[in-house]
């Protein structure tokens, strides 16, 4: 069930700071979802103050059932989109929520370590991702910055991810996610997409 943080800092035996951390890479994955519940308190004269907003986490049971098919998915993609979507869509599989800069490095860096030397160009990444959005693998993601802000460590830089902006900054987010019935049928994977170019 959903348990706060302190509750889980004793039922693990991990330090504060080790709990924020792996909650938040739960987070990334899209493990584990946070919830805001308000907390009725008192003042000290005895009467009602302003409620607060205490933070619980709970598993995403459908999230973990699906990592079992991220092969399918990926292989999905590349018959569908070629070999550089697969690549894209493997990414996001292993890293969880990016950005779209930091997908295409990770992109760039899987095809060198693979011994391919002519990698896409900036222009054709940029087609093959929204060819992969158009084909509704690919939607907009929550912000590592709301993330770490549920989990009370807005001050951890484990991710080096930017994930929310504002409406007047023109840049836009994208994320992979679950389109999925029950029977693992039209499943999304997440990621964000900076488009400022």
């Amino acid at each position: 069930g959903s348990q706060g943080l302190p509750a889980l800092v004793s039922l693990t035996n991990l330090t504060p700071p080790e709990v924020k951390k792996s909650l938040l890479t739960l987070i990334q994955h899209e493990i584990v979802i946070t919830n805001a519940e308000p907390e009725k308190s008192k003042s000290k004269d005895g009467t009602a103050s302003k409620p607060q907003l205490r933070m619980t986490y709970e598993l995403d049971k459908h999230m973990i059932r699906l990592r079992g098919r991220f092969a399918l998915y990926i292989q999905h993609v590349k018959n569908k989109f070629g070999s550089e979507a697969e690549l894209i869509v493997s990414s996001l599989c292993q890293h969880g929520k990016t950005t779209y800069n930091q997908l295409i490095e990770l992109c760039n860096k899987q095809m060198q370590l693979e011994g391919n030397k002519t990698a896409p160009t900036a222009e054709q990444w940029t087609e093959i991702f929204q060819q992969v959005v158009a084909g509704h693998h690919v939607k907009r993601a929550s912000t590592l910055t709301s993330e770490r802000k549920a989990v009370g460590s807005s001050n951890l830089n484990i991710y080096n991810t930017k994930k929310k902006t504002s409406k007047s900054d023109g840049k836009r987010k994208r994320k992979m996610g679950d389109d999925e019935d029950d029977d693992g049928k039209n499943k999304k994977r997440k990621v964000d997409e900076n488009q400022s170019t």
